[in-house]
This record gives structure tokens, C-alpha cells and sequence, in this order.
């Protein structure tokens, strides 16, 4: 999965699969390294709900430079992976 930030181009690479719970993803040729860990919680025959956590590890002035793009971070993935799952 591929997509435009206000970072750059951020990559996310499936590392890790445990279905139909969990997805592990890392960033791939991003400035900033982390992993993206998804949980998925079935809600009935056709819904599920979703949990986004990302893990950083960033030295102090990095963390600062982009601790608000990171608070941001799961929301924005969770609505882009329901608005990419929604089309499939």
C-alpha cells in the first residue's frame, strides 16, 4: 500500500498476517521508520471493527518534528484501509 502524506510518499509492507485478526505492516523507503500493527474484530456476518496502533522509534528532535503527524497517524490509516477494503 502506497499513499501521499504531508511526510511524502509513505510505502506500507505486510510483514506479518495472523487472520483474520491482525496485520502487521512496516513503512518501506519512508524518512521515518515505524510498523503499523491492525486489528480486526468481527461485528457480524459483513462489518468488523478496526484498531490502528503505529510504533515508532525516533530520537528526541525527530519526535518532535513529527509527534503531531503521528498522533494522526492510525486515524488517517484506519479511514484510508476502510475506504481501500469498502472497493473490494
Amino acid at each position: 500500500l502506497s499513499a501521499d502524506t504531508k511526510m511524502g510518499q509513505i510505502t506500507l509492507a505486510i510483514v506479518e498476517r495472523d487472520e483474520p485478526k491482525m496485520v502487521k505492516l512496516v513503512t518501506q523507503g519512508s524518512p521515518v521508520s515505524a510498523t503499523v500493527w491492525v486489528q480486526l474484530l468481527p461485528q457480524g456476518s459483513s462489518q468488523c471493527a478496526m484498531k490502528v496502533t503505529v510504533g515508532t522509534e525516533l530520537n528526541f528532535f525527530m519526535r518532535k518534528m513529527v509527534e503531531k503527524h503521528l498522533k494522526k497517524a492510525p486515524d488517517g490509516i484506519a479511514t484510508f484501509l476502510s475506504q481501500v477494503l469498502a472497493h473490494v
